[in-house]
């Protein structure tokens, strides 16, 4: 194995997530404000849908929807087939960097300025319920048992607090279950918890802006 170049597909500005794949297409969205979709073959383009904004997250398939957040203020739900828009659902003056996690059905995604966490119902995104946060919550979360697991970055120089923190939100309810505060770093413009955090049987797994990484035990997040 000589890791030889397949095939290559431009798009028009840079890419920065993940792609996804579905059956034999490999979908993935690009800062051009546009989704993809080509064969995983020989890189053919199949589909390309415009989204308004700028596309920055990965591409999440979950029962037959592609879930792509967007600059624009909205997550998107395309048919992964066609790209045919099968839901929007907008939040007011809030990036969606956050790329959803799905568990039976529902989407857990993170946002920016709207300093929330929502729970989506995959099918037809119907609002399951929605939780404020401390501050900008731009990674995947992490489900483990009955907890959604979240990250957020705080900053000292903004038009509102943010607050850094690692939380745990009641998958059910959208309670918050416990909370890490992050401290602000002195000198640092952002703190907090910026990449996806990790969570197994045992702990929670997270970094932060400051280079530390944290262990958190699961108190509050059973299977039940």
């Amino acid at each position: 194995m000589r890791g030889t170049e397949i095939w290559r597909f431009r798009t028009g500005d840079m890419v920065t997530g993940t792609p996804a794949l579905h059956g034999d297409l490999v979908l993935f969205s690009s800062y051009d404000k546009h989704a993809y979709a080509v064969k995983a073959q020989d890189g053919s383009l199949q589909w390309k849908r415009g989204l308004q904004g700028e596309l920055p997250s990965d591409v999440v398939i979950a029962d037959d929807r592609a879930l792509i957040g967007s600059r624009s203020y909205d997550l998107n739900a395309l048919d992964p087939s066609s790209g045919e828009m099968r839901w929007q659902r907008y939040v007011w003056f809030s990036w969606i960097e956050s790329a959803p996690i799905v568990r039976d059905g529902v989407a857990y995604v993170g946002t920016s300025d709207a300093l929330k966490l929502f729970a989506l119902d995959v099918k037809d995104g119907r609002r399951v319920w929605e939780r404020t946060l401390p501050g900008w919550s731009w990674s995947r979360p992490a489900v483990r048992g009955n907890c959604v697991i979240a990250g957020t970055v705080g900053a000292r120089a903004y038009s509102m607090p943010r607050d850094g923190a690692l939380l745990a939100v009641n998958r059910a309810s959208g309670a918050i279950e416990w909370l890490l505060p992050a401290p602000p770093v002195e000198g640092a413009k952002q703190w907090g918890f910026g990449a996806s955090p990790i969570a197994t049987e045992r702990a929670v797994y997270a970094a932060d802006l400051a280079g530390r990484v944290y262990a958190h035990l699961r108190e509050g997040c059973s299977e039940s």
